[in-house]
């Protein structure tokens, strides 16, 4: 009997043990899932993604000639594919249209963030790994495409992105590939490891006729047009994609808030206030003015109605661009928000 009373509350012990490290191991996931993390896996997110295809394994690093104008000729070294992937769960639940994804072609020159010059897509991720400032792709991109792109990653893909065989291998090969953004600990990224997985977990949901799959380098997104030397160059033709990306990136809870806004340039450069309004457009935003004013502002303000301030668009505005939000009220009450674009946006986005 006292053997059998001994073996009793050894299990008894064992299971409490059992039941502990469970318990441990559900809060350590957890805190992983949370710790860094930027977003919720409901709201709409779009990064950059660089996929170094198999076999190189060293970062792609461009050699650039300066022209008198200062705009680089550039050459890479090495094979890298350069996306753009934008998912909202939240409307993927109610089998609509939930994710983008955008294949943008190697040879289109763009103006780089930070007043780098021009350089082909095929050299960005070699530029910004050369000069050690990852958010190169995410604020060069999201200038050139005028679309939120709130983080990075890059990864070695084992899949074929480039030419798969078929509609249905395109689609697995894009789920493996984000599986293996989360399983694989080294994986360069802006995101968090809790991020990886909630991308990887909601995109396993989707169908493949939930994603709209478009390819820079056929229709009419890009054209051919001669730079100050007259030589040929290809770049992105802004009025399509203004016309058609906007609707297929935008977030479908500030579409539904429906909040006016007047976006208001202090900086004295040209097109600032311009570049800034495609950008909270294509988030969903309605802005219904652009124009100039002589203010001192640092750092973009956000100002507000006072019923407006536990807003989402607010909340969204605040995140992707960094604004202060204001303690003065609204005046003009033609509008619910309005953002006044500093310096400090100039110096970023067109580096002046």
């Amino acid at each position: 009997m006292l053997v059998n009373r001994n073996l009793g509350k050894w299990w008894q012990w064992l299971g409490v043990l059992l039941i502990l490290m469970i318990l441990i191991g559900a809060v350590g996931l957890f805190y992983q899932l949370r710790t860094g993390s930027i977003w919720d896996g409901t709201r709409r997110l779009t990064i950059v993604a660089v996929t170094i295809e198999q076999g190189n394994t060293e970062a792609e690093k461009p050699s650039s000639t300066e022209s008198e104008e200062g705009k680089g000729d550039t050459e890479i070294i090495g094979n890298t594919e350069v996306r753009i992937l934008s998912i909202e769960p939240r409307i993927g639940g109610l089998g609509k249209q939930a994710a983008t994804v955008v294949a943008l072609p190697d040879e289109v020159k763009m103006r780089v963030a930070r007043g780098y010059g021009d350089y082909m897509v095929s050299a960005l991720y070699g530029l910004a790994v050369q000069e050690k400032e990852m958010n190169l792709l995410v604020d060069t991109l999201q200038n050139e495409l005028g679309v939120a792109i709130e983080g990075y990653i890059v990864s070695n893909s084992k899949f074929e992105i480039r030419n798969p065989k078929n509609k249905e291998e395109e689609f697995n090969n894009l789920k493996n590939e984000t599986l293996e953004w989360w399983r694989d600990r080294n994986t360069d990224s802006s995101l968090s490891w809790g991020d990886r997985w909630r991308w990887w977990w909601e995109m396993r949901k989707l169908r493949y006729d939930q994603i709209e799959w478009l390819d820079f380098s056929q229709g009419n997104w890009a054209r051919e047009e001669q730079d100050v030397d007259g030589q040929s160059m290809i770049v992105f033709d802004k009025n399509t994609i203004d016309v058609r990306l906007p609707k297929l990136m935008a977030d479908s809870k500030i579409e539904d808030e429906g909040l006016e806004m007047h976006i208001v340039n202090t900086t004295g450069i040209n097109g600032l206030s311009k570049q800034i309004a495609r950008v909270v457009g294509s988030m969903g935003g309605r802005v219904i003015a652009v124009t100039n004013a002589q203010l001192l502002v640092d750092n973009c303000q956000l100002l507000v109605n006072l019923e407006d301030r536990k807003s989402y668009t607010l909340k969204r505005l605040k995140e992707v661009f960094g604004c202060d939000v204001m303690e003065d009220n609204l005046n003009d009450s033609r509008v619910d928000i309005e953002m006044r674009v500093g310096k400090l946006e100039g110096e970023v986005w067109l580096g002046e």
